[in-house]
């Protein structure tokens, strides 16, 4: 993979590929090269977090209120597995931050649909 030097100025590196790649490094490593990107994030996700984390979705589904926020609720069933060592605290945080992600993706999302219907129908009746 051709590389450039990092600027002075402000320390950061200059654009030299032009297309992207996958770089596997013999240690296990991945590499993402995506010139012009500055971040990859989740789209439309909900279905594969659900797989992913079937355990914690059971689990969900157990707990007395349908509400959970898994918190200080009373008959929390994820924090009864966490608390029992049947679930991984590192592995709920994980799930926590990927919900997270994307019900903001989705709020996002659908408030620029919103605005962009508004856009639409300003210029369908401008003409």
């Amino acid at each position: 993979m051709r590389t450039s030097s990092i600027r002075e100025s402000d320390s950061t590196g200059r654009h030299t590929t032009t297309y992207r790649q996958l770089i596997e490094l013999n240690n296990g490593v991945s590499i993402i090269d995506t010139p012009g990107m500055r971040e990859i994030g989740m789209a439309n996700t909900e279905l594969g977090i659900d797989n992913t984390f079937s355990d914690i979705a059971k689990l969900e589904k157990q707990c007395k209120f349908s509400d959970c926020q898994h918190d200080t609720e009373p008959g929390c069933a994820v924090k009864a597995a966490i608390e029992s060592g049947d679930l991984s605290v590192d592995r709920y945080i994980l799930y926590k931050s990927l919900s997270s992600e994307n019900t903001k993706n989705y709020a996002k999302k659908k408030e620029i649909s919103k605005w962009a219907k508004a856009a639409k129908k300003i210029k369908r009746d401008s003409f």
